[in-house]
């Protein structure tokens, strides 16, 4: 087939053209998943910390700019970076919970030295493979038993915090 054929059946080729009429919803869909996805976590994580409008605007902006970024290069790659996919990068909602914590107890400042140690640390794991190697080795020689021992860790752990309870009381 043709890279210039214009046909619905190719929405799911990986070169394929798809008519302008349907182009279009398809992408302010990827728009609209991008702008919620991207925009929610950093107003959750803004207002735990206090921040004004004004600095909140900055970062919201900042963040669609970047994930812009990165959706094109996902969708166009750079050398071996990116899939040739209309993959939509941004901002994750994994560390929500904990950022905003932190944002609290010690004001944005701290959530910023808390994502720079993250992505530090995460830079080196990935970089040298060690995550997935340790991962690795650890799964093929604990496999039932790390499933024990995270149950008694969890166990011990609930027991500990009755006890503290106790003291208080």
């Amino acid at each position: 087939m043709k890279n210039s054929e214009c046909s619905i059946s190719n929405i799911y080729r990986l070169d394929g053209r798809v008519p302008l009429l349907k182009a279009v919803p398809f992408g302010l869909q990827h728009i609209l998943a991008m702008f919620v996805s991207n925009l929610t976590p950093i107003t959750i994580i803004a207002a735990a910390g206090g921040l004004s409008q004004a600095e909140v605007a900055v970062l919201l902006q900042n963040a669609m700019l970047v994930a812009g970024i990165a959706t094109l290069i996902q969708l166009f790659p750079v050398w071996r970076i990116g899939s040739r996919l209309p993959i939509v990068m941004g901002v994750s909602f994994t560390f929500v919970t904990v950022l905003s914590t932190v944002a609290a107890s010690y004001g944005y400042p701290a959530v910023i030295g808390a994502v720079i140690c993250g992505g530090v640390f995460e830079g080196v794991i990935g970089l040298f493979a060690i995550g997935a190697g340790l991962g690795a080795l650890l799964s093929a020689h604990m496999a039932e038993r790390g499933i024990w021992v995270s149950c008694a860790l969890l166990a011990v752990s609930f027991f500990i915090m009755f006890i503290r309870e106790e003291e208080k009381a």
